[in-house]
């Protein structure tokens, strides 16, 4: 049966070189969208006043919301995509409406976040009276007024002459308000008609953020934009410093329902929490890497449970009794690994860094972590079994080899006798049969089970950095293995025979069989350079060298003589496609810019979708359409049934 089915691909593929309007139809740059969960920087977060399990938050230019305590999450983009959002404020008398303030946009929405749009030029700080609907104030060099939940603004006037950067409204006494900036914090009774000065003590600070107790008045914590966090309990007469003069504050919070319970983000150094008013700090990040804190998050529950942002490695929360920290599916992690189920392209999985393994049932509108049993090392390997997309296999950094037989919903770890605690990569699974898997173990062995992963054997010789390993597409019996040049086994793995010989370098890095003719192979370079064999590696010829750099290539499923490649290509950055076999290059776009390159790429044929990921930028994974092509004749020369 698998020799007619190649015998039918390769005589369509002849055929569509006969008939001209079988041809891809648009050439132009494709629109590209995040797939998530969403790896980014959040700035600011707020929790649902009348539901304890809903959670907001922006980060670069999209609000996210989450109605399960921040396992899975939906997004929705804010102004065109640039903008980077600092704050998020849900206004207190009408909880459909949010703003988001931005370097140079302010931004509303009417309808719980679904929709945004412009409200004026980027506020530093927006803050909401919560006695008075509709009033706002906004500080921006001046402090500016608004009465129409703002819509239009008016600049307050204001006698003192420093620059303005933060406003707060006292939680519960009406037309009470606080400013601050360059050179000064002043206090307003009558709604900023009047002010008097609260600096006390204070000199030669400049503050961002004031911080007022809902409990008493009297009580303000001020946070300079540089070192260090000053309190008072006397309402501005008498202010003390609460951290170390020299600590790098990133960010700060105060618990709302405990006003002596304050949290700050030391950059590269952790977060840190006091229950005394700052006298005593621990710090509280204990099973987190050395991070920089963007925003931290306490809801003000009874088991001051809080929320933190790290501007590389995600977000996670924990209450007080927790030692642990949680991740919260945000994660700007290294893409670890990312398949699709072969009978649901609905249904996908998507490894990150140390937060674990995400899977999503709806194309990628909701995510939910499924590490139950897994400990918390990157994800390296990932095959799902054709013939029984229950059974995973999961490869970690350092942690060896594991399985699950329900879609992820538990893992256990597979006994592969010596060393199985070493870093598994590069999982495949014989298309044909279940018997067969392979993968790399440690960058040094290739890993074999012919019995369905009962037992497991290490075959090959032993040698320092093996990348990629791929089973011939027309031929599964012969596997390709890059180790500094290219392998070739027709053995199960027993034993190699180097078929690399003309590309003049000794790093090679990715292997692609060609789907569409037997005997064509592309290899990659540890610099990205890209080589191409048709006589099955007797010969080879350079594709693409020097200023160009290829990190991936994938095969369209629908017509193979399509192949699409990530990185970059003359000076540009993005997803390209060739249908001459490689020797011709368009854009395909790029969801970043142009000078970001794309690095993993994969294909959901289910869906007709072309995914990539960016390791280290802000969102991290993408899709997009694949080629738009005429189908009218492919289920013909295929033999398709619909």
């Amino acid at each position: 049966m698998f020799i007619w089915q190649n015998l039918i691909v390769h005589t369509g593929i002849a055929l569509l070189s006969l008939i001209s309007s079988v041809q891809p139809q648009a050439q132009a740059p494709q629109p590209w969208e995040p797939l998530g969960p969403l790896g980014q920087t959040i700035s600011d977060f707020q929790a649902d006043a009348n539901d304890p399990n809903k959670i907001y938050a922006v980060g670069g230019s999209y609000f996210l919301t989450s109605s399960d305590f921040g396992v899975s999450w939906d997004y929705y983009q804010v102004g065109d995509g640039t903008e980077w959002l600092d704050s998020l404020l849900n206004d207190p008398t009408d909880p459909k409406v949010f703003y988001s303030t931005s370097p140079y946009e302010t931004y509303k929405s009417i309808n719980s976040g679904l929709s945004w749009y412009s409200i004026g030029s980027g506020f530093r700080q927006i803050a909401a009276d919560p006695f008075t609907p509709g009033k706002l104030y906004a500080a921006d060099g001046g402090l500016y007024l608004s009465t129409d939940f703002g819509e239009t603004w008016a600049l307050s006037p204001y006698p003192t002459p420093y620059t303005i950067s933060t406003v707060t409204v006292d939680p519960t006494t009406p037309s009470v308000i606080y400013i601050s900036g360059s050179t000064g914090i002043d206090k307003s009774i009558d709604g900023g008609e009047s002010w008097t000065s609260i600096y006390g003590n204070l000199t030669n600070q400049r503050f961002t953020k004031l911080l007022v107790s809902p409990q008493d008045s009297n009580v303000i914590y001020a946070v300079p934009g540089d070192y260090g966090v000053y309190l008072t309990r006397s309402g501005g007469v008498e202010w003390t410093r609460v951290t170390e003069e020299w600590v790098l504050i990133t960010t700060f919070a105060m618990d709302p329902n405990d006003s002596a319970t304050i949290y700050y983000g030391e950059s590269y150094n952790g977060v840190y929490q006091s229950e005394d008013w700052g006298q005593t700090w621990n710090k509280i990040t204990q099973n987190l890497p050395a991070i920089y804190p963007k925003s931290i998050f306490p809801l003000g529950d009874p088991e001051k449970t809080v929320f933190i942002g790290l501007s590389s490695d995600g977000v996670f929360h924990k209450n007080g009794n927790e030692t642990l920290w949680t991740p919260c599916g945000l994660s700007n992690s290294v893409i670890g690994a990312f398949a699709a189920d072969p009978t649901n392209g609905e249904r996908m999985y998507l490894a990150r860094n140390k937060s674990g393994l995400y899977k999503t049932s709806d194309g990628g509108k909701h995510w939910s972590l499924i590490n139950n049993g897994l400990p918390e090392f990157a994800v390296t390997g990932l095959a799902i079994d054709p013939h029984n997309p229950d059974l995973i296999y999961l490869g970690l950094d350092n942690e060896g080899l594991y399985r699950s037989t329900n879609q992820g919903a538990s893992w256990s770890k597979v006994n592969i006798g010596p060393y199985s605690d070493r870093q598994i990569s590069s999982l495949i699974i014989d298309p044909r049969s279940s018997e067969r898997i392979f993968g790399i173990q440690g960058n040094q062995s290739v890993l074999r089970s012919l019995d369905g992963g009962s037992t497991w054997t290490m075959v090959g010789e032993i040698m320092y950095g093996k990348y990629s390993l791929k089973l011939d597409p027309f031929d599964p019996d012969t596997l390709y293995l890059t180790n500094r040049g290219l392998q070739k086994s027709v053995d199960n793995g027993d034993s190699w025979e180097i078929i690399s010989n003309g590309i003049p370098t000794t790093n090679l890095y990715g292997v692609f069989p060609s789907p569409a003719q037997p005997g064509v192979l592309f290899v990659t370079t540890e610099y990205g350079e890209l080589y191409k064999t048709v006589d099955g590696g007797q010969n080879w010829s350079a594709l693409l060298l020097f200023n160009n750099r290829i990190h991936d290539l994938a095969f369209d499923p629908r017509i193979p003589s399509i192949i699409y490649a990530s990185g970059r290509i003359n000076e540009v950055a993005g997803m390209f496609y060739s249908t001459n076999g490689g020797s011709n290059w368009s854009f395909y776009g790029n969801p970043i810019d142009s000078t970001s390159e794309l690095e993993r790429l994969y294909i959901n044929t289910r869906q007709n979708e072309l995914i990539a990921s960016k390791h280290y930028d802000s969102f991290g994974v993408y899709k997009t359409d694949l080629l738009p092509i005429i189908d009218s004749f492919l289920p013909i020369i295929f033999g398709w049934s619909k």
